[in-house]
């Protein structure tokens, strides 16, 4: 199961900044973070480290 959810740095302030984190043997995806990182490697043209 992957938990995705926009309001998960209201959850999950310790990883506010990362696109996807493990919190107690659960994968959650922060879609804002992967989203402004997405766009940061396109506009950079290179691939940023998630």
């Amino acid at each position: 199961m992957i938990l995705a959810c926009t309001e998960l740095p209201l959850a999950f302030p310790d990883h506010i900044d990362e696109p996807c984190f493990e919190a107690a043997g659960v994968l959650f995806i922060n879609p804002s973070a992967a989203h402004v990182a997405a766009a940061l490697e396109l506009a950079l043209g290179e691939p940023q480290n998630a």
